[in-house]
């Protein structure tokens, strides 16, 4: 029997025609594809989620960015970014009232963005970037190590990493302390992760050289003495949250000393640290480029946090053509998943096999899931399972409850997750979906995939978008948190979804609007 409820959340403009509104629909999974409950949300003209979190009671956190005025339910954010500058937002939404409780809005006159958030008790940690000069998060404001006004402009603006905390009271919250880092280049907040009072980040620094704090990640720069460039690092910083304070105990870089990519994520259990990241292909990269396959592979690395410092421990390297786009961890379980556009992925003993066209010109991947099993100063694949067809398979972030693996994505026409068939959708060709796994110990089993798009009826719209926030996304799923039998998926569509037999709409349709949707997975 499946139970379908519905909330509706309008999202005004500010000048612009409404554009979206927020759903929220449950849904019953057994054996099989689940029964949804959806949820949309959407601000002025442009409007997503970049990343959830569940809170020790069940609630929900979503973090991401908006353009013009947001309403959550009674709450309404106005953002202070000019022309096409985007402000950030982190949200908290309640199943058991089945409304918005809060929402706090961060953000300048440039571009700022949240992109990942974690919570601990009553502190919600959220971190991203800010092209602003001036970034207020509530009473708190951070300025940008590039002093120089000018600089911050949409088409010129230097970018920093922010990190800050709130202290959620139940009816409200505020924010309790804020923290930079960064130099006069693009550094970025990606990820972050907390166990107890110690909180750690990861991201890329391009500056030549970064300062977390009193700390200092020196630059690493190639090439000869006279044409050396600053190359671009991913790291890991950890800092001490002392309740109305925050201070970095230490940062490190990672990625065996070669230039990353634009792409990385983190786990964290007891003191260790898991880290993944990609290469960059060029200078310019940002990591999920799939122009050309770079001649190093995406890596996963432990990272031992010793205190005041923090040491490698092992580092598994994935095979050149690939990207590594999430890691969980329970137990002595660390899972990643990503995507291939080589014509073999080898982990381990596992060798995956590419099925897509046009994997040479790295058009089209396979996505995979793999489960390491970490043994202390080393680490071993247990298995690996391979998703995909003819076109596009991605995976954009998985969650673990238990023996339980879900996974999302965007897949492009029909696609084969081990022994499910995903037919394709002529009408719709790029669809969202969400995917369970179950980890048997020495191999992991697709149970079964749901795809989210278009109705049947659905005639995309011949209107063009008008400036780069207008339909210049695709439709994406960034965000999955489960607990228990409770799933939550969450990103952002330019177009009618169709859950289950929910169709998700919005007045505008060359406008990005967000959503969040959740299901009750009761199956075995």
């Amino acid at each position: 029997m499946r139970h379908v409820s519905l909330t509706r959340f309008f999202f005004p403009t500010r000048g612009w025609p409404l554009v979206g509104l927020c759903w929220l629909v449950n849904w019953t999974a057994r054996a099989q594809a689940p029964s949804w409950q959806t949820a949309v949300a959407s601000a002025a003209h442009f409007c997503t989620v970049k990343a959830t979190a569940l809170g020790p009671g069940g609630d929900v956190y979503l973090v991401g960015a908006f353009a013009g005025t947001a309403r959550f339910g009674p709450i309404r954010l106005a953002s202070t970014a000019t022309g096409q500058g985007l402000d950030a937002f982190v949200a908290k939404w309640s199943p058991a009232s089945q409304q918005f409780v809060w929402a706090k809005r961060l953000g300048g006159t440039a571009s700022d963005e949240a992109l990942a958030v974690a919570v601990h008790g009553a502190a919600v940690y959220v971190t991203g970037y800010f092209g602003s000069l001036k970034l207020r998060a509530g009473p708190l404001t951070l300025t940008n190590a590039d002093t120089v006004a000018s600089e911050h402009r949409i088409d010129k603006e230097t970018t920093d990493v922010f990190v800050a905390k709130l202290t959620d009271a139940g009816p409200t919250a505020a924010f309790t302390w804020a923290q930079r880092a960064g130099g006069l280049k693009n550094d970025t907040g990606q990820g972050v992760a907390v166990n107890g009072a110690q909180v750690y980040l990861t991201g890329v620094c391009r500056s030549a050289g970064s300062q977390f704090g009193s700390l200092l990640l020196p630059a690493l720069r190639e090439g000869t003495p006279e044409d050396a460039r600053p190359v671009t690092q991913q790291f890991v910083a950890k800092l001490t949250d002392a309740g109305p304070s925050g201070r970095f105990a230490w940062v490190v870089p990672t990625g065996g000393g070669r230039e990353a990519g634009g792409a990385g994520a983190l786990a964290v259990q007891g003191p260790a640290v898991y880290v993944v990241g990609n290469p960059a292909r060029d200078e310019e990269s940002d990591g999920w480029d799939d122009a050309a396959p770079p001649t190093e592979g995406p890596y996963v690395t432990k990272l031992a946090d010793a205190g005041p410092s923090a040491r490698p421990v092992w580092t598994q390297r994935l095979t050149p053509g690939s990207a590594v786009s999430a890691v969980a961890v329970r137990g002595a379980n660390v899972y990643l998943a990503g995507w291939f556009w080589a014509d073999t992925l080898r982990l381990g003993p596992a060798v995956l096999r590419n099925t897509a066209r046009g994997r040479a010109e790295g058009a089209n991947p396979n996505s995979f899931v793999a489960k390491l099993v970490d043994a202390g100063d080393r680490a071993a694949y247990a298995w690996a399972q391979p998703a995909g067809g003819n076109g596009s398979c991605r995976v954009s972030n998985l969650a673990v409850a238990g023996a339980r693996l879900y996974v999302t994505g965007t897949v492009w026409g029909a696609a084969r997750f081990g022994p499910v068939a995903l037919a394709a959708a002529p009408a719709a060709p790029l669809r969202l979906y969400v995917a369970r796994l179950s980890d048997r110990g020495t191999t992991g089993h697709y149970d079964w995939v749901s795809a989210v798009g278009p109705p049947r009826t659905y005639v995309p719209p011949r209107e063009q978008p008008r400036n780069f926030h207008q339909m210049t996304t695709p439709s994406e799923v960034n965000a999955v948190a489960a607990r228990g039998a409770r799933v939550y998926i969450a990103g952002g569509f330019n177009g009618p979804l169709q859950f289950g037999p929910r169709v998700l709409t919005f007045a505008n349709r060359v406008n990005l609007a967000a959503f969040l949707a959740s299901f009750t997975d009761t199956g075995r």
